[in-house]
């Protein structure tokens, strides 16, 4: 059989309720303390934690993160190469034989990855193109066959 629980009387909940509201007062102090006194450019405190002097590592001098920017910048910026050669691919066979160079460019670090997929993608438009070119080909043969097939049939 459960057991009842005692009613609270009205002074308990009372304290009680003053004890939350302190120790919620408390906690946004604690919090307000321990957050970065800077605002950022949307005018909110900093949610990062301070140093001694009440600022993050990025507030606390002055330009750090514009140098920070820059460093990362200049870290992801690749060192200019000189210009590919590459010649128009006319058959399937150039066409294999590039992305083959392409492919082996980009494995040994000659190539940046970014300028191998861009290639890549337009060796497939490419392969399209050349498809329909060859169907365009064997269209005007039979075409020109089946003409001279008439032809003939109406000399006779």
């Amino acid at each position: 059989m459960a057991t009842k629980r005692p009613q609270r009387k009205p002074m308990e909940q009372l304290l009680d309720m003053d004890w939350t509201f302190r120790f919620l007062s408390f906690a946004r102090r604690l919090l307000n303390e321990t957050r970065c006194r800077a605002k950022n450019k949307f005018g909110q405190q900093c949610r990062a934690m301070p140093s001694s002097d009440g600022y993050c590592s990025m507030h606390s001098q002055a330009g750090r993160a514009a140098e920070l920017g820059r460093r990362s910048g200049q870290s992801r910026k690749h060192a200019e190469s000189e210009p590919l050669l590459l010649l128009a691919p006319k058959t399937a066979r150039d066409l294999h034989n590039a992305l083959g160079e392409i492919f082996a460019m980009v494995g040994s670090a000659q190539m940046d990855s970014r300028l191998g997929r861009t290639l890549g993608y337009i060796a497939s438009v490419l392969v399209k193109t050349t498809e329909l070119s060859d169907h365009e080909v064997r269209l005007r043969t039979i075409e020109q066959i089946i003409s001279s097939v008439k032809s003939e049939r109406n000399e006779q």
